[in-house]
């Protein structure tokens, strides 16, 4: 025979369970999205202690403006959960960037470049240069040499080995290790937040029924939104300065015979050979894209849980102990079933009075 669940305790169990306000209430479809089963076993140190029930109790829209199918509730936890399956799917295709497939990695790139010739332009073909979190693909023609094989894909861990093959006329010798040193930690943390899109998901579903809304799930709700922001924004910026800056920019010069870069000093000669000017531009890629819009999309999920109390039985006691009052340690009719319906319909009404 289980034990006694203690008395302020039986709300914790019925949503863990299932069965708040007896089983036939509303509830999420999956158990996933249901109270997980640790915070039953540990309710003082994931559910009740003074950080999440401080953190519950904050919000605009308080519990009589969340009740009912309709309620503000509802519509914030709902445009979270869609944000939140748009954002992951977005942050999928900018982890495709991590492929070093040349077709794969020109759709999904983090950053693309355009180099065009200024004084030359009748003999210079356009080349266009994507990178990735593993590699660069660059489109090469025959305008400013070749590398080993035109069109086709250089990983990061072979920048500073293709210098003098070729790369070193699109980047700075200098900056020829500063992809590969960053770009394992911005792999990591945008796989990472994939991942992350699963609970917060979960979490949305959760906090859409009010009778199993919990002061841990806005707690963890709340906390999974802002790393996994923190990690998009971490993700962008490092790559932005690390690697995508590591690249020329603007108008580069080059000797004609050879298509090296003209040094900073140079200062001519009596045999001066023909210089070609060569414009590098960039924008972001498709996969920057992507996740840039994922990004701005969890902050809406972040807001909607700042936004929405927890419900008031979750910090009152004199509520939890009538809860078990009405439904007992089985969550089925501590009272009969008269009494059951009354007290579903305190979470269940829609609200009379949203100043409340």
């Amino acid at each position: 025979m289980a034990p006694p669940i203690a008395p302020e305790r039986q709300y914790i169990h019925d949503r863990c369970d299932g069965k708040s306000y007896g089983k036939d209430a509303p509830k999420p479809a999956l158990p996933c999205c249901w109270v997980p089963p640790c915070v039953k076993y540990c309710p003082t140190c994931l559910e009740t202690n003074c950080i999440c029930s401080v953190w519950g109790r904050c919000g605009v829209f308080k519990e009589k403006q969340t009740k009912g199918r309709t309620s503000v509730r509802t519509t914030f936890m709902s445009v979270g959960m869609c944000t939140n399956l748009i954002g992951m799917a977005l942050t999928i295709v900018a982890c495709f960037a991590i492929s070093n497939d040349y077709n794969i990695l020109t759709s999904t790139s983090w950053s693309e470049g355009t180099i065009t010739s200024v004084n030359i332009s009748d003999s210079f073909q356009t080349i266009h240069i994507d990178t990735g979190l593993r590699g660069v693909a660059i489109d090469q023609g025959n305008s400013l040499g070749s590398l080993e094989e035109a069109d086709a894909v250089t990983s990061f861990d072979r920048f500073c080995d293709e210098l003098e093959d070729g790369l070193g006329r699109y980047m700075d010798p200098d900056e020829c290790d500063s992809c590969e040193e960053s770009s394992k930690t911005y792999r990591s943390s945008i796989i990472t937040t994939v991942v992350l899109y699963l609970p917060s998901i979960f979490t949305n579903w959760t906090r859409q029924f009010v009778n199993y809304d919990v002061n841990c799930q806005k707690f963890f709700g709340t906390i999974v939104a802002a790393i996994s922001l923190f990690l998009a924004v971490y993700s962008m910026l490092g790559y932005k300065n690390d690697c995508w800056d590591g690249f020329y920019n603007g108008d580069v010069y080059y000797f004609a015979s050879n298509y090296t870069v003209v040094p900073s000093d140079y200062e001519g000669g009596s045999d001066d050979e023909p210089i070609v000017v060569a414009n590098f531009s960039w924008e972001p890629g498709t996969g920057f894209i992507c996740l840039t819009v994922a990004t701005i999309l969890k902050f809406f999920d972040l807001v909607g849980h700042c936004l929405i109390q927890t419900p008031s039985i979750t910090r009152n006691k004199d509520e939890k102990l009538e809860y078990h009052k009405v439904f007992g340690q089985d969550g089925e009719g501590g009272e009969g079933a008269e009494q059951q319906e009354e007290g579903k319909a305190k979470f269940t009404e829609e609200p009379t009075n949203a100043s409340d």
